[in-house]
């Protein structure tokens, strides 16, 4: 599979551009993807806290609930004809911590692969915590234990193959070491938009 997988054969929607925009923020240098969900169909969890409007230098994330999950627009302040890009969000807790599983919300594109982007996520009051994840450290890991793993050059991306309950155990095997150290990206909550 990892064979066949290549940059050249995918090609990124808007949104997925957004979401990697919004990736590379945070001050880290490479980004975690899946081709699988972290989630299951009964796994998902939610976080009534997440819903509203945040902001941060340069961009702003409105999420609202959506069933199990959340519908996030995104606006990038920073250009100047942006029409705002749509994903969809499953926050996922494993052994106590709260994974984002972020998608592209625009999935029928024709060919394209839909990569979940995973981050971690705390909220503390009025501050929403996206942390990095240490790519390098994950990519090593899934090799140790014989999981398929690719890494993309543009954008630059680890991107894990394996099925969502190997995903899920991997993660919750690993994430102790693998979450960076660095320090996350931090939106406040703006507060003309508490539900």
């Amino acid at each position: 599979m990892s064979a066949w997988f290549t940059p050249h054969r995918t090609r990124l929607t808007a949104a997925t551009v957004a979401a990697l925009s919004l990736a590379a923020a945070l001050p880290g240098c490479t980004t975690l993807m899946s081709l699988q969900p972290l989630y299951g169909d009964d796994e998902a969890v939610t976080e009534p806290r997440l819903v509203g409007t945040w902001t941060t230098e340069g961009g702003t994330l409105t999420v609202s609930a959506d069933g199990a999950g959340y519908d996030v627009q995104f606006a990038d302040t920073s250009r100047e004809a942006n029409q705002g890009e749509r994903l969809k969000v499953r926050l996922v807790n494993l052994h106590g911590t709260l994974y984002a599983d972020m998608v592209d919300a625009a999935a029928a594109c024709g060919i394209c692969v839909p990569a979940h982007l995973i981050s971690v996520v705390s909220i503390d009051g009025d501050d929403l915590r996206l942390y990095p994840l240490d790519s390098d450290c994950f990519a090593d890991r899934a090799r140790q234990q014989k999981l398929p793993v690719t890494r993309t050059r543009s954008p630059d991306a680890v991107i894990l193959l394996a099925e969502t309950p190997e995903l899920r155990k991997f993660l919750a095997d690993v994430a102790g070491d693998c979450v960076s150290a660095l320090e996350p990206l931090t939106l406040a909550r703006r507060h003309d938009s508490i539900p």
